[in-house]
């Protein structure tokens, strides 16, 4: 299958990621550094920052970058999880009516691997209100109610797994889908089958997944 045009090449991919790695220096472990920066590499290929040089790479996706690092995605998904599952076992402690002062995960290590929450002392309810807040922040119902009561427009949407196929026949592409409106086309691209059930598809073809505003 020929190199879909609208994803970013390995080479600029790579230097990109040598970019970062030689300019930006993240308070945290290498290990969390590198996965951080693969994450917001997969934005500035999508918005042509960096190496990209104004090129807008709109249907990358993070396995396109992992794989461009001639890294293995299913390895680094599992190391993302980690360090989203260490997050969500200290607020269930929280909730569970635990009162840790430090942010740090049951083995005693920084969550996120950032050395302050080693010594930084902090309340625990507050910081999964914290969560709970910024949880609803990303919320598409709760986006949509702000920008009608303050009649502005920050954008939501919803991610769905997305068939490439389809979505190129339609003359679509990972830009169009996340940041123009298409919440009345819901249900007509599932019977297209843009939008894919999960369940059988990623045993079958090639799929991105990502924000239909």
């Amino acid at each position: 299958m020929p190199q879909d045009v609208k994803i970013a090449p390995r080479e600029l991919i790579q230097a990109d990621y040598k970019g970062l790695r030689n300019s930006e220096r993240l308070d945290t472990t290498a290990g969390v550094e590198e996965l951080r920066f693969m994450q917001s590499m997969e934005g500035r290929a999508h918005n042509g920052a960096g190496a990209f040089h104004k090129r807008f790479f709109v249907n990358t996706s993070v396995d396109d970058i992992v794989r461009g690092l001639d890294k293995e995605p299913d390895v680094i998904k599992e190391k993302r999880q980690r360090l989203i599952d260490e997050i969500v076992e200290f607020a269930r402690r929280v909730i569970k009516g635990e009162r840790p002062n430090r942010l740090l995960s049951v083995k005693g290590t920084p969550l996120l691997g950032i050395p302050l929450f080693k010594t930084k002392i902090i309340n625990p309810y507050d910081v999964v209100k914290g969560l709970y807040l910024g949880g609803l922040r990303d919320s598409p119902p709760t986006r949509k109610a702000a920008e009608k009561k303050y009649g502005i427009t920050i954008g939501y949407g919803s991610c769905y797994l997305l068939n490439i196929e389809v979505m190129e026949r339609m003359g679509l592409d990972g830009e169009v889908l996340a940041h123009q409106p298409h919440e009345s086309e819901i249900e007509d691209f599932k019977k297209q089958g843009l939008i894919a059930d999960p369940k059988i598809f990623l045993h079958t073809a090639q799929a991105w997944a990502g924000p239909v505003r």
